[in-house]
């Protein structure tokens, strides 16, 4: 029979319940296997304490008064954790970085071999050790490298090494000579060439670039010099004005890429705040259609890439680096830390994936306590998506979305379990110029009041954020023209545009459930203000609010979470109970074990630890030579990485009446009543309790035994 358990049982409660099992057999537990992204969460709860400052942050990690930290600090700040016992430091590049840009409207700035010479002569990795520290790495695509669009290293070239010798020989090519002998080459049409580079903000960083670049300039012969810009670069750069080089920033909020549409398309060259470098190409252009209006992940991305290529070639702008930013978590408590591409490990998958360290007794459970730079926390997400100091996402924690960013950045489904995208020309019912979202949403999805979410529930909360007047929700929602139920799990969105980018204009939304929407005008979306816990906020994410204290808030995970619900015990194919005539050789029973984590297992006969080890789930086979006669039982058990067990027992009758007799005194039950005869019964209740208290002990505690890992296992069993 087959015994399955998610958690440590009573001894009171497992005798109880294996006496009142004792009439009937155990059937094994039969649930699929899931994908690792609908697992968890795998916590009890989430502390989440107001920290101010980085240095306090850094002390109560150091002090282990928090396990994470929720935000990122400075890079000074995590200088006093390098080298900190069971502190682990994350260096996360950041969504943006540093770019020199060029006027390509200048001559002869406007030459390309001008521009490639300039971007072979920079050591960008001389720039990411001394300006940084090692706290950045070269980069040379205007996508960051975080971005899942990015072809960052997939180039058969690259400009992070100082190339001299290949930047000279551009120059040379292109017909910049020095003509007159003054040390300094000339343009192509032997006027002067005078480079200017400035900086927009004093900082180290800066002007130390600047250096570079006017310093690299210099070594090509090429007239240069390093100045602030400060007082109307900036004017400048949005009007168009004059300028050769000037050294700025970027950073982006997202990981959405239509910028590259407008931002160095050629009819922008001349537009305020579009196209600081002026850069005109129609190579570049060709794949703006593309890029913004296909339907299909594959034809953005063919797009993107081109434009890319096109644009490291003709550098229009030179991208100098992408910087990291610090994070920080400890690791003597958890482990499952997820650095997301946005939020590094302080983001959503991080509260759903980490876990407690494997120490023996699973890893469900614990308190993860996070440090956060907040003091006043707001749970109307309406308000909250549209503040500034909204970092960590709490509030994303208790709510769910058509789709979610998986942990690399890419697109996953979520109540959305498939959808289907359909222009005019799939389908001649939809309107031209617009797209039809057609989505089939999860069934076993519930709010905490217990309901199911449903495709209207769905259709009822993008309604509402489309027609709440300012509600930052509804931010993007314009293009959406209808949305409605075709069934309780099929909905629809139509969208007056044709582009793959028009399903993040409502896919990433948090629902928010009927019973809060229905009673509340579209133009109130503002005035909701729940105080949990004593106002009982109905969710459907992963954890819900327990707590609200001065310094603390406390949220703990949702039972009935449909990715908790995934948490699947060891499945064991039963083997059938067999008879053998004792002496008799070559007889085996085996256990087909099976789970996506496998860890370890026990195999017990009669109550009594026969062996145990690492268990990679393959097969558990035992021999079953010289045994006297008697009756055996033989239980396999088997445990994950999450701490969840399964059990199987086999019995034995080994044939041989006289031995039975005389060492026992009893005589074998006939065949029909074995293994459930009266003495077996009593064997099975007290034999399977002892297995399942000493038996999940054994397993979970046993460290120093070190046994290599197999696919089939045999263990040859001597009788006692």
């Amino acid at each position: 029979m087959t015994v399955v358990t998610r958690r440590r049982i009573l001894v009171f409660f497992l005798v109880t319940s294996l006496v009142s099992m004792l009439c009937q057999p155990i059937p094994a537990e039969h649930v699929p296997l899931v994908n690792d992204e609908d697992k968890g969460p795998y916590l009890e709860q989430l502390d989440l304490h107001w920290t101010l400052g980085d240095a306090n942050l850094v002390e109560n990690l150091l002090s282990n008064e928090i396990d994470m930290m929720g935000d990122s600090i400075h890079i000074d700040s995590a200088a006093a954790l390098e080298g900190a016992e069971n502190i682990e430091i994350v260096k996360h590049l950041r969504n943006g970085y540093g770019y020199m840009t060029i006027n390509c409207d200048k001559y002869p700035l406007n030459i390309t071999a001008f521009r490639r010479a300039v971007a072979f002569a920079v050591d960008k990795e001389e720039i990411c050790t001394d300006s940084w520290d090692g706290w950045a790495e070269p980069l040379d695509s205007l996508i960051p490298k975080m971005n899942p669009f990015s072809i960052e290293g997939d180039l058969p070239y690259s400009y992070y090494d100082s190339d001299m010798e290949m930047a000279g020989s551009l120059l040379d090519g292109a017909g910049f000579h020095d003509i007159d002998s003054d040390g300094f080459r000339e343009a192509p049409d032997r006027s002067n060439l005078d480079v200017v580079v400035e900086w927009l903000q004093y900082t180290d960083v800066s002007v130390a670039i600047c250096n570079a670049f006017a310093d690299q300039l210099q070594a090509l012969k090429i007239n240069a010099t390093a100045k602030s810009g400060w007082s109307d670069g900036l004017t400048r750069l949005y009007f168009h004005g004059d300028y050769d080089m000037m050294f700025l920033g970027e950073s982006f909020t997202d990981l959405d890429i239509t910028w590259m549409a407008d931002e160095y398309w050629s009819e922008n060259a001349n537009e305020s705040y579009y196209n600081f470098p002026n850069f005109r190409n129609t190579t570049y252009d060709s794949w703006r259609e593309q890029l913004l209006y296909s339907t299909e992940y594959g034809e953005v991305y063919e797009a993107a890439r081109q434009m890319q290529e096109i644009w490291i070639h003709a550098c229009p702008v030179i991208v100098c680096y992408e910087n990291y930013v610090p994070h920080a978590y400890r690791t003597d408590r958890f482990s499952g830390f997820v650095a997301e591409p946005l939020d590094s490990i302080g983001g959503w998958w991080t509260c759903l994936r980490t876990h407690l360290t494997r120490s023996g007794y699973g890893i469900l459970g614990g308190t993860l306590r996070v440090g956060l730079p907040h003091t006043t926390p707001q749970f109307n997400i309406m308000i909250a998506t549209g503040a500034a100091s909204y970092d960590f996402p709490y509030l994303h924690l208790m709510y769910d979305s058509l789709l979610r960013r998986g942990p690399d950045g890419n697109d996953l489904s979520w109540l959305a379990k498939s959808y289907v995208v359909e222009t005019h020309d799939d389908d001649s019912s939809v309107a031209e110029g617009t797209t039809r979202f057609t989505f089939d949403i999860r069934t076993d999805i519930t709010w905490t009041d217990g309901s199911r979410l449903t495709a209207s529930d769905i259709v009822c909360a993008l309604n509402f954020y489309r027609i709440s007047p300012g509600n930052p929700l509804g931010q993007g929602m314009s293009e959406i023209y209808a949305a409605y139920t075709l069934s309780s799990f099929r909905l629809v969105v139509e969208v007056s545009q044709v582009s793959y980018w028009g399903r993040y204009a409502f896919c990433f939304k948090p629902i928010l459930p009927p019973s809060l929407l229905e009673d509340l005008a579209p133009e109130d979306w503002a005035d909701w203000d729940p105080q949990p816990p004593e106002d009982r906020m109905v969710t459907s994410g992963p954890f819900n609010v327990s707590a609200v204290e001065s310094e603390y808030l406390s949220l703990r995970h949702n039972p009935d979470y449909f990715a908790r619900e995934n948490f699947v015990p060891p499945r064991i194919e039963s083997p059938p109970d067999t008879s053998i005539t004792a002496g008799s050789t070559n007889h085996t029973v085996s256990w087909n074990c099976t789970d996506s984590d496998p860890f370890a297992y026990a195999v017990y006969r009669n109550g009594s630890l026969t062996a145990e080890g690492d268990w990679d789930g393959g097969l558990i086979e035992i021999s079953l030579v010289d045994l006297g006669a008697g009756i055996y039982n033989f239980t396999c058990v088997v445990e994950d990485e999450v701490g969840l067990i399964s059990s199987d027992t086999v019995w034995v009758r080994v044939e041989s009446v006289e031995d039975v007799e005389s060492s026992t005194g009893v005589i074998p039950p006939p065949d029909w009543l074995l293994p459930l005869g009266p003495v077996s019964l009593g064997i099975t209740a007290i034999g399977l309790a002892i297995i399942f208290v000493v038996g999940s002990k054994t397993v979970k505690e046993r460290r120093s035994v070190a046994m290599s890992k197999q696919t089939r296992l045999t263990l040859d069993l001597a009788s006692n």
